[in-house]
């Protein structure tokens, strides 16, 4: 996620904040440090991580047209794209593609 000796920033700890408060609908959300950022897991599978202030969603066929079009930029090798801010902070949109990439990760 991050470059070997990153540290959490300020805006990682909000971004991490607001996606626990905004998924509570959702079976079990946990969250680990990794790599410098977070990791955000459903039922013990990961879904998103956080690095520095920006969010990224786990993506495959079904969902990555729409994090593109949202702007959504991968995330080096690994098959997350980020999602912008005002996505985040949409409580319903944020669910609406949280709940895609749960999907995604339980595959």
């Amino acid at each position: 996620m991050g470059e070997k000796g990153s540290k959490k920033t300020k805006e990682s700890d909000i971004s991490l904040a607001i996606i626990l408060h905004n998924s509570g609908k959702f079976k079990k959300v946990s969250y680990k440090s990794m790599f410098g950022g977070y990791g955000i897991f459903n039922d013990n599978v990961m879904f998103a991580m956080v690095h520095n202030s920006d969010v990224f969603l786990k993506v495959d066929d079904t969902n990555i047209d729409t994090l593109r079009a949202l702007g959504g930029k991968k995330h080096g090798k690994m098959p997350y794209f980020s999602i912008p801010k005002a996505v985040l902070e949409n409580k319903s949109e944020f669910n609406k593609l949280a709940k895609m990439s749960i999907a995604i990760s339980a595959k």
